[in-house]
Order: C-alpha cells, then structure tokens, then sequence
C-alpha cells in the first residue's frame, strides 16, 4: 500500500506535467482528486509560476480561478507575474489578482 504522502506527491507531478502541456482538463481532473494547487517543483516553481514562465496565459488564468496565489513567490523570491515578465510573456500583466 502506497503512504498518503507518496500518493500526494505523485498527483502533484502529474499536475506539473499536465500544466506544462497546457491540459486543462487534465489539470481540473487532478485538482479534483487533491492535487495540490500551491505544491511546488523540485526547482520550487508552483503550478502558476510555471504556467507563467512557459506562456500559458489560459492556464495561469484556470489556475488563478481555482485558487492560485499570484503572490506567492518560489525560493528566489519570485512572483508568478514577475516570472512571466522576465520571460517576455507581457499578456500576464492583465491576469486578475487574488484581491
């Protein structure tokens, strides 16, 4: 039998693998099944930050609607939305706040 935290960690891969290749309906079906949604990568990244820095503004949008925080930062101190910038993604800036 596989440990909660096991199984916690491998629907949060698979939430980082089905935004990367921008799946939405992958993505809602693993958030449904309790993937976390402010996990974060080895590198520290969450699921918004790199939808962010790959320039997937449908999904950062979908991910801010179920609750992303575009505030917080990963290990370097750095924002979803100052990701996006730095990458050159502009059409971030119009992305709604969690306020």
């Amino acid at each position: 039998m596989m440990c909660s935290c096991a199984i916690a960690y491998a629907l949060n891969e698979r939430l980082f693998s089905a935004v990367r290749e921008g799946d939405r309906a992958a993505v809602t079906r693993l958030l449904d099944e309790g993937a976390a949604i402010h996990s974060r990568n080895r590198i520290g990244d969450t699921p918004l930050i790199s939808a962010c820095r790959k320039g997937l503004t449908p999904m950062a949008r979908m991910l801010i609607d179920h609750g992303a925080n575009v505030s917080q930062a990963d290990v370097q101190g750095i924002t979803p939305l100052t990701a996006a910038a730095f990458d050159g993604n502009d059409d971030f800036a119009a992305l709604p706040s969690n306020g």
